[in-house]
């Protein structure tokens, strides 16, 4: 690994909607900005993508928690997350885990409700 403990001179601030961060060939393999995608609204966060530009791993904020999202093949295999307790929207509030079968679909998962009790989530 480099050593980057000489940088000389650096900005005090780099102003950005988006940054992309590219491998030796050229390929896209990190994004840090807007994550919405298809969503409605502004999402920041990070994605690291694979050799062929699927996300592979992704840290967002999205409007009712933050999130981590691990995929394979280009579908949602593993969700954390914490779902806004104040947000009227949220499904399920506060900490979940969320399992995804081969095509993306949520099969199992759990969440911690407001008394700190495991529960299964239902209707996945």
């Amino acid at each position: 690994m480099e050593n980057f403990t000489e940088l000389g001179d650096v900005a005090d601030l780099v102003v950005a909607r988006r940054f992309a961060v590219v491998d030796p060939l050229g390929r896209v393999r990190v994004v840090m900005g807007d994550l919405k995608g298809n969503a409605e609204g502004y999402f920041p966060g990070v994605a690291l993508l694979d050799e062929g530009g699927h996300e592979r791993v992704a840290l967002v904020l999205t409007d009712t928690g933050p999130l981590v999202s691990f995929a394979e093949g280009g579908n949602v295999a593993l969700e954390l997350g914490v779902g806004d307790r104040s947000n009227p929207e949220v499904r399920v509030p506060g900490p979940f885990v969320l399992l995804c079968e081969p095509t993306g679909q949520a099969r199992w998962g759990v969440w911690v409700d407001d008394l700190g009790d495991v529960e299964l989530i239902g209707d996945v």
